[in-house]
């Protein structure tokens, strides 16, 4: 249980820190964005949503619904914000409601983080290094959304202990198969959804090459995997 709780605790600082990194060289940011999304796809296509057609013989195609939740929900959020929010009130909004969904989505991969452990260390890993840069990814792309609106330093501690709080939650208490399948769903939709609006730049800022180099390195890497059965 060594390996799920380090990479918990490098993930809760991650969390803590990401929206503090300010990168002062545009291009490096958008080739840092655009390798992370390349990574991340990857994953995705890969692996984790392969691994969800093992919950298809218990709940079938419904299965696929998590994801979908895990897609839409950031995008609702802001969008009732934008919609509704009084305009001086916007970015205050926005950012509770951005804290309090990443305290949500980093409970739920601490809570799979134990699901992923007891398939072992390898399959652990696989899905640790793809997460840790959407977090700080993520964190550096907030960091310039919210970089004037004030915040609680002790609030801002206690939501990034999310992911150690759902990794001994999971611990505490058996989860079942099937609520891990969903979570794992939920967390992959949101993983997506960031890669769509936040990791793959638009228009000149989108390094497509590091997009590349990114997607490669990890295809490569997971189909080694395979052809080792590892």
């Amino acid at each position: 249980m060594f390996l799920p709780l380090a990479y918990a605790f490098i993930l809760s600082l991650s969390h803590y820190y990401s929206e503090r990194i300010k990168i002062k060289y545009e291009d490096f940011k958008y080739s840092l964005l655009s390798f992370s999304s390349g990574l991340a796809v990857s994953y995705l296509m890969l692996v984790l949503f392969p691994e969800l057609y093992k919950g298809v013989t218990n709940l079938d195609r419904f299965i696929f619904l998590f994801v979908l939740v895990g897609f839409i929900s950031l995008y609702l959020i802001d969008k009732y914000i934008y919609e509704f929010a009084e305009m001086d009130k916007v970015k205050d909004d926005l950012k509770v409601s951005h804290s309090i969904a990443f305290f949500i989505y980093h409970l739920f991969i601490g809570i799979v983080l134990v699901d992923f452990a007891s398939k072992g260390a390898f399959s652990l890993t696989l899905f640790f290094i793809p997460v840790l840069l959407v977090t700080i990814t993520t964190g550096v792309s907030f960091n310039e959304l919210h970089y004037d609106v004030k915040e609680n330093r002790y609030a801002k501690l206690f939501l990034s202990l999310s992911t150690l709080i759902g990794m001994f939650f999971a611990v505490t208490f058996n989860i079942p198969q099937i609520l891990n399948l969903m979570l794992i769903g939920v967390v992959g939709g949101v993983m997506l959804f960031l890669v769509v609006r936040e990791f793959i730049p638009h228009e000149k800022r989108a390094d497509p090459l590091y997009f590349i180099y990114g997607l490669l390195l990890y295809t490569i890497f997971i189909i080694i995997t395979w052809i080792l059965n590892i």
